[in-house]
């Protein structure tokens, strides 16, 4: 009988400075990049001796360069196009060596750093890249607003530009989602406005007597409200005129008592006609 076959073996990963586990995948590509990266930092001049801290810190500094090279490239840009026609810039571009869409970006990032103090400080404490995705999606108080925010400065300083990109596309896409959640609530009120007045248009016309019993009965209510108070002013003008006789000794003239009384069975007589055509309706009502 055969014996049995032991199964492959197997590499241990390695343990990196941290600690960490590197996979053997992970090392194969180190180990390619690694004689890759000899020649690169010959063909550069670089002879510094690799150490994680130096060499974050020189790519820091080139970011720096760089971010600062398109600054002063897109100020240059604009200063041509301000003083030269259309085919002296063009010819300008090719001395320099940039393409036209390069040079409009480098042209607008120049542009938007140079707005304000809160621009400037944006693109200072985010570089470049960050800056360009700040500037692309927002508003200029809004970048205004972001720049003495230091906890979203930071906030943005330790994402990716990848990162930014996909928050500020999920936030345009909210406020879309917003506006079109009010959009629909403004054309559901409009289409209920506009349904009260095709009901108001397509209503039946009123009819002339009740419009003109309307008016009667308002020039009724003025009316009645006069007769109240100038009954009111009879009687205020009555007793003023026996408390005056009384106090000067003298009975009321019988003319004069005459003469009032004459008129209070007058009105009294209006009154009772007055009853007697509300009577009179009352009964043709029923």
């Amino acid at each position: 009988m055969a014996r049995p076959s032991h199964p492959p073996a197997t590499v241990p990963a390695e343990i990196n400075a941290d600690g960490a586990k590197v996979s053997r995948a992970e090392q194969a590509k180190l180990a390619a990049f690694s004689a890759e990266a000899s020649a690169v930092l010959q063909n550069a001049g670089i002879t510094v001796q690799y150490s994680l801290a130096g060499f974050v810190e020189m790519g820091k500094g080139a970011a720096i360069d760089t971010a600062r090279a398109m600054l002063v490239m897109g100020s240059a840009l604009l200063a041509i196009r301000a003083n030269e026609p259309a085919s002296t810039f063009r010819w300008a571009l090719e001395q320099i060596g940039v393409g036209e869409r390069s040079a409009y970006a480098a042209m607008k990032f120049a542009r938007d750093v140079g707005k304000s103090a809160a621009h400037r400080k944006v693109y200072e404490a985010l570089g470049t890249s960050k800056a360009i995705a700040v500037f692309g999606s927002y508003s200029e108080d809004d970048v205004k607003d972001l720049a003495y925010d230091d906890e979203k400065i930071s906030e943005f300083a330790g994402k990716s530009v990848r990162q930014l990109h996909a928050e500020f596309k999920k936030e345009r896409e909210e406020a879309a989602q917003q506006l079109a959640a009010r959009d629909k609530i403004i054309q559901r009120r409009q289409k209920r406005i506009e349904e009260l007045e095709r009901q108001i248009d397509s209503r039946p016309e009123a009819d002339p007597a009740v419009e003109q019993s309307r008016t009667l009965m308002s020039e009724f209510g003025t009316a009645a409200t006069d007769a109240i108070k100038a009954l009111a002013e009879c009687e205020r003008l009555v007793s003023e005129l026996r408390a005056i006789q009384q106090s000067a000794g003298h009975v009321m003239a019988a003319a004069t008592q005459e003469q009032i009384t004459a008129s209070v069975e007058l009105i009294a007589k209006r009154v009772a006609r007055l009853q007697d055509v509300s009577v009179e309706s009352k009964g043709r009502r029923k």
